[in-house]
């Protein structure tokens, strides 16, 4: 899969000009692309049937619970168990990203899932759930979960801004491959952590996924997330409770696979082994041909497979496998299968649909919030001044008169809008923003 080159060159989406019978309707998006459809089948019929629950209880899309799945899954699996081809070795941490706009569900979604960790630290006495996103503090708590941690954020913004303090980079790169760190204290004899794995689960809004990806705290950050940014679900419906019952006797059993002081080798099976070379290898030849954030994503992807490999092997396991039934020995070529095609078909989709974020220039951006407000509204003709001041409803950053006169002129180009105003008076002078609205823009 691969970014447009608009995109991947330029990183500028330059607006065409269109007539008024052949409007540009990709401003309303940036030109970005649509977003992908889960692959459901791939978590198995019960974990699929539990998603549905839980993001129609939110009235939120799939892709939500799907995502909190696979990174509590991860959590949960943690310094147990460690995936293996050769002389290389993945853990099962995930940093998953949530995007959509603040009424997308994503608490809603992220909240049974919160509640599963803090369940799992009352029954085991033991931390999972990271609140501080501090290094420091992390590193403290880290030296006494060996099992790994698991870091909710409602609003990841905050911490991604703060990744370069106090030595921040390192510990949370260290964090992402579970390698060993040592905690130096004042005073005190330092910490040793064998391994330190945190997964990561939060929300991010499209608007800070520009900054991140764009801005100066990527450093290599931004290549190592699973964006997940689906189409908001429409309307609203009332639902019934969802019963976690069967869901938790199955994560529980991903819970109870070890203390975390000994990390269990799950190597590649032979079968799966033979798959490894070529799709590794057509991955890093496409990053090579690449440039930025995009190649910095594909080149991550051979150990993405793994850890997703070992975490799809290990929850249909815990979903269907009898009871008496132990744990994988290793990871099947299924497993392995289904990791590749989950990134194909989805994950690498989703994430050149969020690197477009980063790529929309302002004027796209702005011309987009236009765009929909009119929608919303429904009027066939607006008043750039009275739209500013809220009369189609909250203009945000449009209520400023420079950014509503770039949003215009972005519309008009796309042939979207067209001035009609002019002075009552008939006398020379600047004449009122008043714009004619495209039915096309309506329909």
């Amino acid at each position: 899969m691969q970014i447009e080159d608009q995109h991947m060159q330029t990183n500028v989406v330059n607006i065409q000009a269109h007539g008024w019978n052949n409007p540009d309707l990709t401003i309303l998006t940036g030109g970005q692309r649509a977003a992908p459809i889960f692959p459901q089948e791939l978590l198995g019929e019960f974990w699929t049937e539990w998603c549905d629950s839980v993001s129609s209880s939110a009235n939120a899309p799939f892709d939500y619970a799907g995502g909190c799945l696979l990174t509590l899954a991860g959590t949960l699996i943690g310094n147990n168990r460690a995936v293996t081809v050769g002389a290389w070795s993945e853990p099962s941490v995930l940093w998953t990203a949530l995007i959509g706009n603040p009424s997308s569900g994503k608490s809603p979604v992220m909240d049974p899932f919160v509640a599963q960790v803090e369940r799992f630290e009352t029954l085991t006495g033991r931390t999972i759930r990271l609140d501080d996103a501090s290094a420091a503090a992390a590193g403290q708590v880290a030296a006494d979960a060996p099992r790994g941690l698991m870091l909710f954020n409602d609003e990841l913004s905050g911490w991604w801004s703060r990744f370069a303090q106090l030595g921040g980079e390192q510990f949370w790169l260290k964090a992402f491959g579970a390698r060993p760190h040592t905690v130096n204290r004042a005073g005190k004899d330092p910490l040793h952590v064998s391994r330190l794995a945190i997964s990561v689960l939060g929300g991010a809004q499209p608007d800070t996924i520009r900054a991140f990806t764009a801005g100066a705290n990527n450093r290599g950050f931004a290549s190592r997330w699973l964006y997940i940014y689906p189409e908001p679900r429409r309307g609203f419906r009332l639902t019934k409770a969802v019963d976690h019952a069967l869901a938790e006797q199955s994560l529980d059993r991903l819970a109870r696979l070890g203390d975390g002081v000994e990390t269990v080798s799950c190597p590649l099976s032979q079968d799966a082994q033979a798959l490894v070379e070529p799709w590794v290898g057509a991955k890093r030849d496409a990053a090579a041909d690449q440039e930025g954030i995009w190649a910095e994503w594909l080149g991550k992807q051979g150990g993405v497979a793994m850890r997703l490999a070992l975490i799809l092997e290990h929850l249909w396991w815990a979903a269907d496998a009898p009871m008496a039934v132990p744990p994988p020995l290793e990871i099947s070529a299924r497993a392995y299968e289904a990791a590749t095609r989950f990134i194909d078909s989805y994950a690498a989709p989703m994430a050149e649909r969020a690197f477009a974020i980063a790529a929309m220039p302002k004027e796209d951006k702005l011309g987009a919030k236009l765009a929909k407000l009119i929608r919303a509204a429904r009027c066939d003709s607006f008043n750039a001044r009275e739209a500013r001041r809220g009369t189609h409803g909250s203009a945000g950053e449009l209520s400023e008169a420079p950014a509503m006169k770039i949003a215009c002129e972005a519309l008009e180009v796309a042939g979207l809008i067209r001035h009609v105003g002019v002075r009552a008076d008939g006398k020379a002078g600047r004449a009122p923003a008043i714009f004619e609205v495209n039915p096309r823009l309506l329909a």
